[in-house]
């Protein structure tokens, strides 16, 4: 990277080659998931904590950059300057890549929605299951209630009803209830029930909940 904070075109290069590989279509977030994700993190083209929002100069657990990427310690002296929009739009395609194919090995093979998809769901479930997973992490949706209900697990402990409880409780974050959290898991909700990518309104940064439920 320049001291500027611009990717030089072997970076760029390298990046590009990781996040757009080859994969199936199927396996991608939607052009419209996209869109409504990039919405809710914000743009932020100099590192920020996540759960204030504010500047940060040092690194710190919860240092942010571009659209919600968490900042390594060992990524701090390349991010610390900044960096420009094509730098933050390659390092979404970077982080959305593992986080979707977390989702396809999740519920490819959950025998309640075999024959469904390549994948085993729809379009604006995938998209919806994508997005909440980068904002908790690919580890703790893959290990929550909501998983199991998708999936009709047998030999699981649920404390939910309903999938939507389930999926409404993602919104704590240190002990806190957030009010972002709740518009952004309401608006997910949306999405996976009725492939509806309208923003919540009025639109809010989101703030990351990486607790266990």
């Amino acid at each position: 990277m320049d001291d500027d904070g611009k990717l030089d075109a072997r970076e760029f290069h390298f990046l590009n080659e990781v996040a757009t590989g080859p994969r199936p279509l199927a396996h991608r977030l939607s052009a419209s998931g996209r869109k409504w994700l990039k919405a809710i993190e914000g743009l932020r083209l100099m590192p920020y904590d996540d759960g204030t929002g504010q500047p940060v100069e040092e690194w710190r657990r919860g240092a942010t950059i571009g659209y919600g990427h968490l900042i390594l310690p060992a990524e701090w002296e390349r991010f610390r300057n900044g960096i420009d929009q094509q730098w933050a739009e390659s390092l979404l395609r970077f982080d959305l890549r593992d986080v979707e194919h977390s989702v396809v090995q999740r519920f490819r093979d959950c025998p309640c929605l075999q024959g469904r998809s390549e994948r085993g769901l729809q379009q604006h479930e995938f998209d919806a299951l994508v997005i909440l997973a980068f904002n908790i992490g690919a580890g703790a949706l893959n290990l929550s209630s909501v998983a199991a209900m998708i999936c009709e697990a047998p030999d699981v402990r649920i404390p939910y009803t309903e999938l939507e409880s389930a999926w409404m409780a993602w919104r704590w974050s240190d002990g806190e209830e957030l009010e972002g959290l709740i518009r952004r898991r309401a608006g997910e909700w949306r999405i996976f029930c009725s492939a509806d990518y309208a923003l919540p309104l009025p639109q809010v940064l989101s703030t990351s909940s990486r607790l266990a439920e």
